[in-house]
């Protein structure tokens, strides 16, 4: 009875192998039909490709940017007097004339010092009188021979002295007067209160630089956008340009503007030089205020009814299996902004490769220049290997030669 059992056993264990052995030699077989196929054997069919067709359109080419929106003109108000704030005329916001008083400084230190230096004037301006009276009397006694040569000469030198000490004295006061009138603090320009840094009874120093007291904007209603533009993309950048922004603050709203001005100083952020460019634009809404961020393209090249193609399609390329179907022109060689397009020939079975030269894009189409191409030809934008639209992209097959892979 085991021995039976034994033979069943090793019967279905061939079984097995035999049918084990059958499907390796089937898959060897479509693997090597699969893989050692080379593209002269590809069948191709229209299916086997994705298509896009040449149109005729518009194409803006555009810089995109950032940049803070700001008035056009800020001035900065500041003191030049230390002492006291003791009283603010002026908030946030409000609108001022040029001369307006915006703030006093306590002047009760001032007016001491201007009654002290017009004391100190009072008395040398006496010394002076005094010694310009002296010297004439003894002018008269020595052309009369009553003194010596040397006491003519003392007066004089007494005259000099007093009149430069009476000429410092005057400087003294009008320079005293001048501190008075500065602990007023006046709008130099007409404009609108955007910034008030101080605070009534603050303290304020101008020792070594005039502290900020308050910041205008001369005119809200024209503004400018500082815009940072990478070297890659300056060269593009002209005066006169026009420039299509949005802000966070209406994002359903595109505003103007123009580049007005490209600053020659760079700066470099991240091992990348950046220029600043500043685009005008016209604010007599009120819609947009200072240091808001802008989202900045600038149209540096425009053209109507031309040629034109996706981005996509212009990056297909044949894949492996396909190059031995591919026509190319005589002349492969491409110069800057040139390259090729394929188009298919359902009679030849193969691909013609034609060479184009790209003119501007907006970074999804581009212009298309060739004389072989025209509006509404056919282009591959993509290989579909098994020929079935719902199919994705063929795998990068690789033509092997006979005999068999590489060893391991």
């Amino acid at each position: 009875m085991e021995t039976i059992n034994n033979t069943v056993v090793k019967k279905s264990n061939w079984k097995k192998r035999i049918f084990y052995i059958i499907l390796i030699c089937v898959i060897i077989f479509v693997g090597k039909k699969f893989l050692f196929s080379t593209s002269s054997e590809l069948k191709l069919k229209p299916t086997n490709f994705e298509f896009s067709k040449i149109t005729k359109g518009d194409v803006k080419s555009k810089v995109s940017a950032t940049g803070i929106v700001n008035p056009v003109n800020v001035i900065s108000v500041g003191a030049q007097v230390s002492g006291i704030i003791d009283k603010i005329y002026v908030d946030y916001n409000d609108k001022v004339k040029t001369g307006q008083l915006l703030a006093d400084i306590d002047k009760s230190l001032f007016i001491e010092d201007v009654n002290s230096s017009e004391a100190k004037m009072t008395q040398a301006k006496a010394r002076y009188e005094l010694a310009k009276l002296n010297k004439e009397r003894i002018e008269e006694l020595f052309k009369a021979g009553y003194i010596a040569k040397v006491e003519l000469d003392q007066a004089e030198t007494e005259l000099t002295s007093a009149q430069a000490d009476y000429t410092s004295a005057m400087s003294n006061f009008e320079r005293s007067k001048r501190n008075m009138d500065y602990t007023r603090i006046t709008s130099p320009v007409s404009g609108v209160v955007i910034s008030r840094d101080v605070e009534e009874g603050q303290t304020i120093a101008s020792s070594f630089s005039a502290p900020t007291l308050f910041t205008i904007a001369e005119d809200l209603k024209k503004m400018q956008i500082e815009a940072s533009i990478s070297e890659a993309d300056i060269g593009t950048i002209k005066k006169g340009q026009t420039v299509d922004f949005t802000v966070d603050a209406f994002p359903l709203e595109t505003f103007k503007g123009y580049v007005d001005q490209i600053r020659l100083n760079p700066k470099t952020e991240q091992n990348v030089v950046i220029y600043t460019v500043i685009i005008k634009i016209d604010n007599k809404d009120n819609k947009l205020l200072p240091g808001m961020t802008a989202f900045v393209e600038i149209n540096t090249q425009e053209k109507d009814d031309v040629k034109i193609l996706d981005n996509i399609t212009l990056q297909f390329k044949p894949e492996d299996i396909l190059m031995d179907k591919v026509v190319f022109p005589e002349d492969r060689k491409l110069s800057a902004g040139e390259g090729f397009v394929y188009t298919y020939d359902d009679e030849t079975n193969t691909l013609n490769a034609i060479k184009i030269k790209k003119g501007i894009t907006n970074g999804s189409i581009t212009e298309i220049i060739s004389d072989n191409l025209n509006e509404n030809d056919k282009v591959i934008s993509d290989f579909n290997y098994k020929g079935n639209k719902k199919s994705s992209k063929s795998p990068n097959i690789r033509v092997r030669p006979a005999g068999g892979g590489p060893r391991r």
